[in-house]
């Protein structure tokens, strides 16, 4: 059933298309600057490999119902295409099932529009079980709502009297409709059951390390949170790549602070303006890392025009995540690559604890370690350790979980004196005695 809907079977076909954007002073439109909203609709098509030989910016009062854009612009884009010659229209918004069908029968082409070109891009980008199935979901609720568009031949199974009826096919009849729905709805119900699997896998994951401090990288696609991933653990752990989504499948790893401290440090999928509602369902399993965080490193492509308009589109996704009154450092990210002086000084100003780096250059990486230090253990204590030779796993242990000032070897064991997280101590508490005139904080 998924292979019917399978977007990228039909854009491989269909490499050349007419771009379309619509903007208008009506609220329906929403609020996004429809020009700024274009170029990423052409960034979407490039990540999809898809080539944009012509654009269109519609102005309008109001959406039109039928059309979107309206009968005569619709037929002016006709007129276009018997000389460009293009395989696809692509429009940024989503449309109704009417108008993609009223719209294709004016175009006489294809019509795709942005949720079919997200979905396109996450179809590629999964790699593991977990994401093809978020992706499946997401695809087949797509589908579901556009049945009545990609089925036409709506010939009865059985029923009635006429050609192909007969003895033993008389009954109330069923449309190919009917029962192509009942299909995807009994597969989306497997494919829930499945992912309610995996979350339970995950909070069985997270319980094993409760008593380490999590931290999750999030924000705008392309904002470069997989290369502060592997800027901060120093390894190359995730995928970098100039593309949007890169990312649909979290990366955990660990990350040692300056303070002695370690953290979970964990990438996870890139957000967008208007993400499409079902692929923020289908992925609600993977975006709880997300929402169980103690931290939330919240990554902002500080090159761009408009920082504060992601910021904005990556808190309305957290919002509906349940995500949004998490603990956040804004992460000003790509300082390397800034031009203009003036989105930093406005972000700074919108956002005055948030901490420039670029993960390119290492320019505030130590910085932005200190300060996760700091949200990840506020009051580390300094202890005294005592352990006996036979004690070497847990002394590897302390090596490990915390700083180690000094270490005394003597006949019966050694003597560590360490400043030690807290919440790591638990294995050692019978051995140790907290320092209180060498607390750190």
């Amino acid at each position: 059933m998924a292979e019917m809907f399978d977007w990228r079977a039909r854009l491989e076909k269909k490499e050349r298309a007419i771009l379309i954007g619509v903007e208008g002073t009506d609220e329906r439109f929403g609020r996004y600057d429809a020009a700024e909203s274009l170029e990423e609709m052409a960034a979407l098509a490039d990540t999809a490999g898809i080539e944009i030989v012509c654009r269109a910016l519609q102005t309008r009062n109001a959406p039109d119902a039928a059309t979107l854009i309206g009968k005569g612009k619709a037929e002016e884009l006709q007129t276009l295409n018997e000389e460009v010659k293009a395989d696809v229209f692509l429009f940024d918004g989503d449309l109704s099932p009417g108008q993609l069908r009223n719209l294709e029968a004016i175009l006489e082409t294809p019509v795709i529009d942005r949720s079919d070109i997200i979905l396109d891009i996450f179809a590629q980008r999964a790699q593991t079980k977990e994401a093809m199935l978020q992706v499946e979901m997401a695809q087949l609720e797509h589908a579901a709502s556009r049945l009545r568009r990609a089925w036409t031949h709506l010939s009865r199974v059985g029923g009635g009297s006429g050609v192909g009826g007969g003895a033993g096919t008389r009954g109330p009849g069923e449309t190919q409709l009917s029962m192509d729905r009942r299909l995807i709805q009994r597969r989306i119900k497997q494919l829930r059951k499945d992912l309610a699997r995996v979350s339970r896998q995950r909070r069985v994951s997270r319980a094993g390390r409760a008593d380490l401090f999590t931290a999750s990288l999030v924000g705008y696609t392309n904002a470069g949170k997989s290369s502060l991933l592997n800027a901060l653990t120093g390894e190359t752990h995730a995928a970098a790549e100039d593309k949007l989504f890169k990312t649909l499948d979290t990366t955990t790893r660990r990350l040692q602070l300056p303070n002695g401290v370690y953290a979970l440090l964990t990438d996870t999928v890139g957000f967008i303006r208007r993400l499409p509602h079902r692929l923020v369902t289908s992925f609600r399993a993977t975006l709880e890392e997300t929402s169980e965080a103690d931290l939330l490193l919240h990554a902002v492509d500080i090159s761009c025009s408009s920082p504060l308009q992601q910021i904005e589109a990556v808190n309305g996704v957290l919002k509906e995540i349940g995500a949004l009154e998490r603990p956040t450092l804004i992460v000003l990210n790509k300082m390397d690559a800034l031009r203009d002086e003036e989105p930093l000084r406005e972000a700074l100003a919108a956002h005055p604890d948030a901490v420039p780096v670029s993960a390119k250059t290492g320019e505030g990486l130590e910085r932005l370690k200190a300060r996760i230090g700091e949200r990840a253990a506020p009051n580390i204590q300094s202890y005294r350790i005592e352990l006996t030779h036979e004690q070497g796993r847990l002394l590897s242990y302390l090596y490990d979980v915390g700083r180690i000032h000094q270490v005394e070897h003597h006949v019966a064991g050694v003597t560590v004196r360490a400043s030690v997280d807290p919440r790591q101590m638990r294995p050692l508490e019978a051995y140790a005695a907290p320092m209180q005139e060498e607390r750190r904080t």
